[in-house]
């Protein structure tokens, strides 16, 4: 007999490993989590173990990687819950590093515990990598800018009259975009953010709600929101710093 979940596993068939999360003794069937969907699966032992081999991974470590896996790439948010409470709470989820793994030297074992052999797990916990998009932005960023060929004489003092001009309409209009726009710390608004979530956000934590309340105010009172569970550990973090949480 198998141990009791949770505990990871590797594929015997290609490289990735999957989290059991629970075991139904009724209907013989486990519930799990594997790396390339991050979707809970209910599966027979007896199926599941012509797949998997279980190992002495440890559940913090890969629960954690999975959880930041989630930031860049589509999940299951019943499943994100499930595998949360396996980390630790007051951390943000770290990807497990390149060099933890080429260190890690981990044992596989059959169904009924017998061990199999030891490997180091480098193939079996994938990292997805950030979407191309902020990574363009910043080798964008990162680019200097393309030399422009210098202007002739005349050409530069009218240039340069242009620019003066430009200055001074661009800092009349700041400065009455200034005095009409509302201060953001005193309305509560975080950028990027619909004005008043971070707050609401903060307040909800300082109340001792939990990350799936605090989440389902915030959408409730700001439709438009896109704050997700990165947001409230964010958040959770900050009060702790600043010494309003403990």
């Amino acid at each position: 007999m198998f141990s009791l979940p949770p505990f990871v596993c590797v594929s015997q068939t290609k490289a990735a490993s999957a989290i059991v999360l629970s075991y139904n003794e009724a209907d013989d069937t486990v519930l799990y989590v594997p790396i390339d969907t991050l979707k809970g699966v209910v599966e027979t032992t007896k199926k599941f173990f012509k797949e998997y081999h279980t190992t002495d991974f440890p559940v913090k470590r890969a629960a954690g990687h999975y959880c930041a896996e989630t930031t860049r790439r589509p999940f299951d948010m019943a499943t994100f819950r499930e595998l949360r409470k396996l980390t630790t709470n007051h951390l943000m989820p770290e990807h497990v590093t390149l060099g933890e793994l080429k260190r890690m030297v981990v044992t596989i074992f059959s169904k009924d515990g017998k061990r199999i052999r030891s490997v180091t797990p480098l193939d079996y916990f994938p990292t997805t990598e950030r979407p191309k998009e902020s990574e363009d932005m910043a080798t964008a960023a990162k680019k200097p800018a393309a030399k422009k060929p210098a202007a002739k004489p005349v050409a530069k003092a009218a240039a340069a009259k242009k620019v003066a001009e430009k200055v001074v309409t661009a800092s009349a209009k700041k400065a009455e975009k200034l005095q009409a726009k509302p201060n953001k710390e005193d309305s509560g608004e975080t950028r990027g953010r619909k004005p008043g979530a971070g707050a609401l956000i903060r307040e909800l934590i300082l109340a001792g709600k939990e990350s799936d309340a605090i989440l389902e105010a915030v959408k409730k009172q700001f439709p438009d929101s896109k704050a997700g569970p990165a947001d409230v550990s964010w958040n959770r973090s900050k009060l702790k710093k600043d010494g309003l949480l403990k």
